[in-house]
This record gives structure tokens, sequence and C-alpha cells, in this order.
């Protein structure tokens, strides 16, 4: 999580007018505080949210995929895992991968495709084998 309740930021419930109202008094009156808080977040985005710590998590997770593909399939055909926000309910990211999908049967029609998707179920739709 990167916002941490007094050490990150301040955080309130949706809808709470006086607690946002509190929080907002809090950072205006006291600029150590903004500044401390700043800092922690900075911080934490930059060791846990930069560029390069996103890439090497997903390269981490597309190594594991293809480890364990390779493992189930053995004397299977050779097919693509695509990752991407799939199942997010983004009509054009669904629409791109239904684009992509479309491609790759074009080039082989029995090709195994596996899609990484937040929602398998709304994903096979673009003809996709999907997995959480």
């Amino acid at each position: 999580m990167l916002v941490r309740q007094g050490e990150t930021g301040l955080l309130f419930e949706p809808g709470d007018a006086a607690a946002l109202g509190e929080a907002l008094t809090a950072l205006a009156s006291d600029g150590e505080l903004r500044k401390r808080m700043g800092q922690a977040i900075y911080e934490k985005g930059a060791a846990e949210f930069s560029t390069e710590t996103t890439c090497r998590t997903q390269l981490e997770i597309y190594d594991t995929i293809l480890k364990r593909e390779t493992l189930r399939r053995n004397h299977q055909k050779d097919g693509v895992v695509i990752c991407g926000a799939y199942g997010h309910g983004n009509a054009g990211d669904e629409a791109i991968l239904e684009a992509i999908v479309g491609e790759m049967r074009s080039i082989d029609r029995n090709m195994p495709i596996t899609v990484l998707s937040r929602r398998p179920g709304e994903t096979m739709k673009c003809g996709g084998k999907s997995r959480n």
C-alpha cells in the first residue's frame, strides 16, 4: 500500500467532508508534517513503483509463466502469452486484445493463446485462454 495513515499521507472515508477538512487543516498548518510525508511517499514510490522495479517484477512474472508453460506443455505446440491491462473493464484494451488474438489466429488457427486477465470470463470472449 502506497499511502499509510500518518506515515505517507492522511486517509479518510469517502464522503467524510469533516475528516477531509481536518486532514487539510493539519497539512496546511504543519510544514514539517507536509515535508516528512512528502519525502516518505516519494521514497516509497521510488523504491516500490519505479520503472526499474516494475520492469524487474514483470520480467520475473514472464519468466515464471514461460517456465510453467514449458513444463506443462512438454510436447505441445508453442503458443503465445499475452499480458496487459485486461479484465479491468476498459473497452479499448479489450479491443486491442481482440485484434492481437485475431492476428495470432490468422498466423496459426490452432495456436495456443494464454491471456493474463483480472476477469478471465470476460476476457475469454476475445478468444484467449485466460488465467488469473
